[in-house]
């Protein structure tokens, strides 16, 4: 089995998320090259901010989930979508027809930031 590592920027992640970030890039090596992988993910994994970071160890998740669901052989990342300047976080075929899924992962700023000169009615 051929070890693929990447840098994590946020320290502050649990130990639990690394391992199943290595576990998800572990099940995406057999069909995507290495390079490739480095190609997406690396400098995601760099991120400014934690909220980017988790950004990509979700679009790490569905990756990996995603060779359940596509025919094998039929994965692709980062597939540009035609007409357009975005892409597909994977794209790949189901029964022959072809399907695309993005990872969205929405963000709780919880508790709510205070502002010290409001009053807080329960």
């Amino acid at each position: 089995m051929m070890a693929l590592s990447f840098p994590i920027a946020a320290p502050q992640a649990a130990d639990s998320i690394g391992r199943q970030l290595e576990a998800d890039v572990q099940l995406l090596l057999p069909v995507v090259e290495p390079q490739r992988l480095k190609t997406v993910f690396g400098l995601k994994l760099l991120a400014r901010t934690n909220d980017q970071w988790i950004d990509t160890v979700h679009e790490v998740a569905v990756s990996a989930t995603a060779l359940g669901f596509y025919d094998v052989g039929t994965l692709e990342l980062e597939k540009p979508i035609p007409g357009s300047q975005n892409n597909s976080d994977t794209y790949g075929l189901r029964g022959g027809q072809p399907f695309r899924i993005d990872a969205t992962v929405i963000h709780e700023n919880w508790p709510p930031p205070s502002d010290p000169g409001t009053a807080v009615t329960a």
